[in-house]
């Protein structure tokens, strides 16, 4: 059950990106180690990572999410922009009959 005590910040996502490329790279190296030992080394680095990230960057989860709602504000003001939009899926769905009129070469 999620609480409100749980929030993913993007600092637990790239530490989970860290964690995937370290035992993916511990898979490769030596294919023949120990799972358990493979995945008890990734959560090794996940927590030094995590432990690193919390204590040097703490600035670091803010400026990500400060990131993430510029790139959203830019996507929707884009999207909002885009006046010729509405008529988009209707030529979408002619060019695909079309497609597939040419491909049965019933045109």
């Amino acid at each position: 059950m999620i609480t409100d005590n749980l929030t993913i910040t993007p600092e637990y996502g790239i530490s989970l990106v860290v964690v995937i490329l370290v035992v993916a790279m511990l898979i490769k190296k030596s294919p023949q180690m120990n799972t358990f030992l493979v995945v008890v080394i990734g959560v090794l680095v996940g927590y030094a990572f995590l432990l690193v990230v919390n204590n040097f960057f703490p600035f670091l989860n803010q400026w990500l999410t400060e990131i993430k709602g510029y790139i959203k504000y830019l996507m929707l003001n884009r999207f909002n922009n885009m006046g010729y939009f509405h008529i988009f899926p209707p030529i979408l769905i002619v060019l695909i009959l079309f497609i597939i009129l040419l491909y049965n070469k019933n045109i």
